[in-house]
């Protein structure tokens, strides 16, 4: 019964949410139940990378993006994630710089 509780949370954290970035800022979206979560690009105080060493030889990782005040958003096993992170820290330069 554990086992399956963790393979739903598992699998919930890979299909039931997806990441966007867009000239608002970046955004978790939920899809059950239907919510999201925005931090503004002028709110973002910090963008790191999380990975382990199982991440790291599956060349995947998480993303923890830190806001200014509140808490931190992490997008969950993104492939590449640090050319992620080099994404989501051009668009909060280019952001800032208008």
């Amino acid at each position: 019964l554990l086992g399956l509780l963790l393979l739903a949370g598992v699998l919930y954290l890979k299909y039931g949410q997806h990441y966007e970035m867009d000239t608002e800022g970046v955004k978790k979206i939920y899809r059950y139940p239907v919510r999201q979560e925005l931090i503004r690009w002028h709110e973002i105080e910090k963008i790191s990378v999380r990975a382990g060493l199982t991440q790291t030889l599956l060349r995947v990782g998480n993303i923890a993006i830190q806001p200014r005040r509140g808490e931190e958003m992490v997008w969950y096993g993104l492939e590449s994630a640090k050319l992620v992170k080099t994404f989501l820290e051009r668009g909060l330069d280019e952001s800032t710089s208008v």
